[in-house]
């Protein structure tokens, strides 16, 4: 599963603050066949995020306590959540193509 981090937000101050999160792609990464095949979907497009992006958000801008900065991203990937039509659409458009990957297949 792909997560990419982009925050762009307004500080008390008004100061707009920009974060890229998106990340590198893993380290053994097969160049070659990514040229080679140039997919759009499956394992050759993923990329690993920048987790510490919220390390550097919190530091700094947050005054609450980390785990009450953090608790609604651990409520929703513990519980999920429910998604909107258009991307169940996405989802049910795109899933005999996906199915062949089973990771996507076991999550959705």
């Amino acid at each position: 599963m792909v997560e990419t981090v982009f925050l762009l937000a307004r500080t008390a101050s008004e100061e707009i603050i920009a974060y890229n999160g998106s990340g590198r792609s893993p380290r053994n990464f097969p160049v070659e066949e990514y040229l080679k095949q140039k997919p759009t979907r499956g394992p050759l497009t993923v990329t690993v995020s920048d987790v510490n992006l919220w390390g550097r958000v919190y530091e700094n801008y947050c005054s609450k306590d980390f785990y009450k900065f953090l608790k609604p991203a651990i409520s929703l990937a513990r519980n999920g959540f429910y998604v909107q039509e258009p991307l169940v659409k996405a989802i049910e458009h795109s899933r005999s193509e996906l199915a062949r990957y089973r990771g996507w297949f076991k999550i959705f």
